[in-house]
């Protein structure tokens, strides 16, 4: 029988080469199956990747177009971000997904357009959170002194009934406190002038009571308008649009009879565009690097208000806060899960009950088991062990030679 001579050294270096290297590949997440932990800022175009490759499960998500065709839910897309890579977009039509990239036909809402050219939906009052965020980079750039200024400062030559809306500031305006009539109430219309606003009597005294009010965020609107000396349009494609990615053709803004962007509604965005917005909102303001918006703003953004529910221009929630539109035109913030979500849909009740419930079941449900909190000190303890193993078996088989 022929005697294999075996070089224990470089056997022994060889594994440890190998160890290394596979290690090397363990790290940095190349080995199939391993969770990119890095985050991407789509600013030029998305990174589209499978969910699998950010810890998801795609089986799991598909669950959730079962259930939104069995409960009959209208709604059009659901755009899904994680670590800033889409893993996940899906149109919808009659509850069914559809094969074309784009919305379908779809009618109008009290003669408003819902969807523009196919690729545009309606964000009905998620269009005021864009209005908050606004604000804060016109605080930062020091077109508004800060948030205790009042609407007056900016209008003195307007008419105000009572000395009480000449002290309706930035703040009330944001917590939806001014005192101005609802969406609710009898003086409420869709194209508002701001003299019309501030002509009917107030409800209640700046900073008491909330009311939800279209109305209070035209004022913010008029504010940006004033201030900046550009339409709010213009202002948000310069300092927030511009800067994260979104395209002149990604968004349209609606204006009132006085050539002034609404700003309780009117905006119309791409599923892509509220995405970016989102991943804005739960990186805290700054994006790839730079902050866009204050961080401290963004942090008071999501701080409730004494009512528990509503900070600025945003409602809370159980994972933190998200955008609200009429029908269901809603942004979602996971911070937990690095998670953003955006939905437009055309859901007549219980839209937030059953966003919360498709969050928790189909896409927070698919993120599978996370991975070793460090995965560098498991794959070194072995690298060590095994050539030490090696010389071990050396050393024996030396003993039993001599024997």
């Amino acid at each position: 029988m022929m005697k294999i001579k075996i070089n224990w050294r470089r056997t022994t270096l060889l594994v440890f080469v190998i160890l290394v290297f596979t290690n090397a590949f363990i790290i940095t997440g190349i080995v199939k199956g391993q969770v990119k932990t890095t985050m991407y800022w789509p600013t030029k175009e998305w990174n589209v990747t499978d969910p699998s490759d950010q810890g998801m499960s795609n089986t799991t998500i598909y669950k959730m177009y079962d259930y939104i065709e069995t409960n009959n839910l209208n709604i059009h897309s659901v755009s899904i971000v994680r670590n800033g890579f889409l893993i996940h977009e899906e149109y919808l039509s009659g509850s069914i997904i559809r094969e074309e990239n784009s919305y379908g036909p779809e009618p109008d809402y009290f003669g408003i357009e819902v969807i523009i050219n196919r690729t545009l939906h309606v964000q009905f009052s998620s269009t005021k959170t864009i209005i908050a965020l606004l604000v804060g980079i016109a605080i930062d750039e020091g077109y508004i002194s800060n948030r205790s200024q009042t609407f007056s400062s900016f209008f003195p030559t307007l008419t105000y009934s009572s000395p009480s809306k000449e002290n309706i500031c930035v703040e009330h305006l944001l917590t939806m406190t001014s005192g101005i009539y609802g969406d609710n109430d009898a003086e409420f219309s869709w194209d508002q002038t701001i003299q019309g606003i501030l002509n009917p009597a107030l409800y209640s005294a700046p900073g008491n009571t909330f009311r939800y009010s279209s109305a209070s965020t035209h004022l913010l609107s008029a504010i940006i308008n004033k201030s900046t000396g550009q339409k709010t349009s213009e202002f948000a494609e310069e300092y927030l649009f511009d800067p994260i990615g979104i395209s002149r053709e990604e968004w349209y803004w609606q204006e009132n009879s006085e050539n002034m962007s609404f700003g309780g509604y009117g905006l119309y965005f791409t599923p892509q565009a509220m995405a970016k917005v989102g991943l804005l909102m739960l990186n805290n303001g700054m994006w790839n690097g730079t902050q866009v918006i204050s961080e401290n703003w963004m942090l008071d953004m999501g701080i409730p208000q004494p009512n528990g529910f509503y900070g600025y221009l945003v409602w809370i929630d159980k994972y933190a806060y998200h955008t609200a539109g009429l029908l269901g035109q809603c942004i979602f913030l996971i911070p937990a899960h690095n998670l953003t979500i955006a939905f437009t849909a055309r859901i007549l009740s219980g839209v937030l009950d059953e966003y919360i419930y498709i969050i928790d079941n189909f896409i927070i449900a698919a993120i599978g088991n996370p991975a070793p909190p460090n995965p560098v000190i498991t794959g070194y303890s072995f690298m060590v062990f095994l050539p030490v193993l090696i010389l071990g078996v050396r050393f024996l088989s030396k003993k039993i030679k001599k024997r």
